[in-house]
């Protein structure tokens, strides 16, 4: 992964990034995600739900970014997301307007943050308002339409990144989440469905990719066919959207 970055952006991914975020775990989808923006001049970035601020200075390493800033409702992350770099504020982006003035970011990041909440529509509006024209936002979320939660649907289980209770996990498939409790997912999005809303927003998808989230322990032909299906970002189970804020 160091070599497709072309230097040791690793280094910022700590202990707690990787207990926070899944995406820390698989830096791979991340940095093909952001591949066309490397050598776009992209100086001022915003990590929304930054956590630790591991991830957001590896994407500023590797684009080339002068600022790196970020925004996270939990205050115990701040003291290190700002040791290593990042501007980071707490907000609540689910209630609260982002601080930054129009047109302030080449590019606004949000990782596995927007199935926390209600709707997207907020959030989305002052991801609009805040970056420059033309720029670019990278949005990751779990994939409704992936190939796994089809699966569960048909067999009559409940997708796991749609809970129904803050108490209990219900209705999905046991084995494979023990001792596992909810974690706040609210609801997530088709790939398509995405695509459409930031369209409707006022951004061009540049390029829609997939994820591969790891895994517990399951049999190697899972693997074979969850490696295959990521090929195509509609059946995989996490997908990365890149977006361009359209001009008039």
């Amino acid at each position: 992964m160091a070599k497709v970055a072309g230097a040791d952006h690793l280094r910022w991914i700590t202990a707690n990034d990787l207990n926070r975020s899944r995406t820390s775990r698989n830096v791979g989808d991340l940095l093909a995600a952001i591949g066309p923006l490397q050598g776009a001049g992209a100086k001022r970035l915003l990590d929304i739900g930054c956590g630790y601020g591991g991830l957001a200075k590896l994407v500023g390493d590797v684009i080339g970014a002068e600022e790196v800033h970020g925004a996270d409702i939990d205050e115990a992350v701040m003291a290190e997301a700002r040791g290593k770099g990042v501007r980071a504020v707490v907000l609540d982006v689910g209630a609260q307007p982002l601080p930054y003035p129009a047109g302030h970011f080449d590019l606004v990041m949000s990782l596995g943050m927007m199935d926390y909440l209600p709707t997207f529509d907020g959030m989305i509006r002052e991801i609009h308002r805040v970056v420059r024209p033309a720029g670019s936002v990278l949005i990751a979320l779990p994939n409704l339409g992936s190939w796994h939660n089809r699966a569960m649907l048909l067999l009559g289980y409940q997708p796991r990144d749609i809970e129904i209770s803050s108490q209990t996990l219900a209705g999905v498939p046991r084995r494979f989440y023990q001792g596992e409790q909810p974690a706040g997912h609210l609801h997530t999005a088709t790939a398509r469905a995405f695509t459409e809303l930031m369209a409707f927003h006022g951004f061009r998808c540049v390029r829609l990719s997939g994820g591969r989230p790891t895994m517990r322990a399951v049999k190697p032909w899972l693997e074979i066919i969850d490696r295959a299906m990521t090929k195509r970002p509609t059946l995989a189970r996490r997908f990365y959207y890149l977006g361009q804020k359209q001009t008039a």
